[in-house]
């Protein structure tokens, strides 16, 4: 309990605009210290926001919550309640927070009552309202967006590379279009890929905006940007058109249809690498990636730097690594150093302890939402929620309790299979791939591509060595 000796009351200013060009604030804190001084109210403090209250993620807000929390106030001055919040939702929970730190809300343009019934009607109403005038603005600059859009005209400031808006106007810049040229006649007349193409920019040294280097993505992004023949796609429709078109629509054309043999052509591996997402990049530290290629009617399954996949020998030298003979290395040197007695033994142990950490951490949880439907019932019985707020309350609860995220522990069938056989077969089965994917935590490789380290789950011992410290 808060002891409050003071005469006057003591209170804090809290205002807030959505948007620079508003220019409110000082009106409002100027009205809330008018308020302040004919009510005796001594304001030691002022908080204010520049921005939506779609949500109360505001950094005023937040230091105002926290301050409160910690001083002895006893009133927050607003101009009107959806200054602090237009969700009738966290507009309530914001007074339930104040009432609990003994703190009242006074809108010095929307009086309350002291009778608490209409009181709580009167906050639905403003919150109501709060919200029905943010979704009218949310809905009134969709029909505007999109009425823009239909007219041709730019929704945002945001353009493809090869444009800039130059006093409101669409204006081509000549030297990235040549670029966007280039990129163009690169993948259909010299049948490059992505990452040919964006290796070969580097190489010349053209850069993207900002001085980055080109990756295949962006690349990609290019080729099926539909701006460079003049279509603006967005979700306002497709009928918006600029009259500076990059690219000849039968260019384009030519690339959209070789981007999509090539989409057809791709096909789906099913092979199961049983070291995906283990195996880092000796040179940049990225993940090796599983891939394929078909030579003579033939499989060839590897491990390759999933940077150098995706960007080039520009971002990353990388590194491939036949996948067959990597997993049966790893496979054996596994089975040599689990089958040991010493070794089940303490992955038994360790399998327990973990399950032990679960068991506990689902309990922790499922003791805090019991805490939390105990703190609803004290609240309800001290008189500072009614019977309404009760029920949201236990029922926001409850829908919690089944969404309750509950953590499974290891089963013993998996302790079992320590005990089997540790070989992989040359196509792997799901038994396999779950198991190593279990077992396993990382794989290090030197730039040789010989495997210097192998560890295993929840062990911090790298196997290759002789033994056990």
């Amino acid at each position: 309990m808060k002891m409050k000796m003071k005469m006057n009351r003591t209170g804090v200013c809290y205002a807030r605009q959505s948007t620079e060009m508003q220019q409110s604030i000082p009106a409002q804190l100027s009205e809330l210290e008018d308020y302040a001084k004919t009510n005796d109210i001594q304001i030691i403090a002022s908080f204010q926001d520049v921005m939506s209250g779609k949500n109360t993620e505001r950094n005023g807000f937040q230091a105002m919550k926290e301050y409160i929390a910690t001083h002895s106030i006893d009133v927050i001055l607003v101009w009107r309640h959806d200054r602090l919040a237009r969700n009738l939702k966290e507009l309530q929970n914001f007074l339930l927070y104040c009432q609990d730190n003994e703190t009242t809300v006074i809108s010095i343009n929307e009086r309350l009552s002291n009778n608490k019934a209409q009181d709580t009607l009167l906050i639905h109403l403003l919150g109501a309202i709060g919200e029905y005038q943010l979704d009218t603005i949310k809905d009134n600059q969709q029909i505007a967006y999109r009425k823009m859009h239909q007219e041709g005209k730019k929704v945002n400031q945001s353009v493809s590379f090869g444009y800039r808006i130059i006093d409101d106007e669409l204006e081509i810049i000549k030297e990235e279009a040549e670029i966007v040229h280039l990129i163009f006649q690169l993948y259909v007349e010299e049948d490059l890929g992505y990452k040919a193409i964006a290796e070969h920019l580097n190489n010349l040294g053209i850069l993207n905006w900002n001085e980055k280097l080109w990756t295949p993505a962006r690349i990609h992004s290019i080729l099926k940007n539909t701006s460079y023949i003049g279509n603006i796609r967005s979700k306002y429709g497709d009928e918006n058109r600029h009259l500076l078109p990059i690219i000849e629509k039968e260019l384009f054309q030519k690339a959209v249809n070789k981007m999509n043999s090539k989409g057809k052509q791709a096909q789906r591996v099913t092979r199961r690498y049983i070291l995906q997402k283990k195996i880092r990049c000796p040179h940049c530290r990225s993940l090796c990636s599983p891939t394929h290629t078909t030579q003579k009617h033939k499989d060839h399954h590897y491990y390759i730097c999933s940077n150098y996949i995706a960007n080039g020998k520009r971002h990353c030298h990388g590194i491939i690594l036949n996948a067959i003979e990597i997993e049966q290395f790893i496979s054996n040197k596994a089975h040599q150093f689990i089958q040991s007695d010493y070794v089940s033994g303490q992955l038994k142990k360790r399998i327990a302890n973990k399950n032990g950490l679960i068991v506990k951490s689902n309990q922790r949880k499922q003791q805090q939402l019991k805490e939390r439907q105990q703190k609803a019932l004290q609240s309800f019985e001290r008189g500072l929620i009614d019977d309404d707020q009760l029920k949201s309350q236990l029922i926001s609860l409850s829908n919690r309790e089944k969404k309750l995220k509950i953590d499974p522990t290891i089963p013993e069938s998996l302790i079992e299979l320590i005990n089997f056989n540790l070989a992989v077969d040359i196509n792997p089965t799901l038994s396999q791939f779950t198991l190593y994917q279990s077992i396993i935590d990382k794989i290090e490789v030197n730039g040789d591509k010989t495997v210097k380290e192998i560890y295993l789950t929840d062990l911090e011992k790298n196997i290759l060595q002789e033994e056990l410290l």
